[in-house]
């Protein structure tokens, strides 16, 4: 069972005991990277109305793996989407996705410490150990690369 819990800025997603804390404020989730050294996994889901969304959670995101994998290397920021209207719900969520050109979900987003774009992607089959080993492998790109001063602004 998944459960989603937001908690002042805070969603938990947790299943089988295992949890992984995702922040819903881009400026906190990238002052966390940068201090913590860690690089920033930006997922953009609704669960609510994408099967997708659901099953990338439930067999990758609330895995122990990923869960331990995430505590060590990422943090983590969730943009809730909804795919009816395919717009975040909040406006600064909005120019996110916008600026990342996210037009389908799931779609996250990995960048470095500095906000440069490294990978991005969806659903991932493998489970958890073949989407950590994507990221684990990750360099940085030039495919977003015009995003950057808005994802700098953004997350400032």
């Amino acid at each position: 069972m998944l459960l989603l819990a937001l908690a002042s800025s805070t969603f938990v997603l947790r299943s089988n005991g295992e949890e992984a804390r995702w922040l819903s404020n881009p400026q906190k989730a990238a002052a966390l990277a940068a201090s913590s050294g860690k690089r920033l996994l930006v997922l953009f889901s609704d669960t609510e109305h994408c099967p997708a969304c659901a099953k990338l959670e439930r067999e990758i995101l609330t895995t122990a793996a990923f869960s331990e994998y995430a505590e060590k290397e990422l943090a983590l920021l969730h943009i809730p989407c909804d795919l009816r209207t395919n717009k975040a719900a909040d406006v600064s969520h909005e120019r996110l996705r916008s600026a990342l050109d996210v037009e389908i979900y799931p779609t996250w987003w990995l960048l470095d410490q500095d906000l440069c774009p490294m990978l991005s992607g969806g659903y991932v089959p493998g489970g958890s150990e073949a989407f950590i080993e994507q990221l684990s492998q990750a360099e940085r790109t030039s495919e977003a690369e015009s995003a950057i001063p808005v994802l700098r602004e953004l997350f400032n």
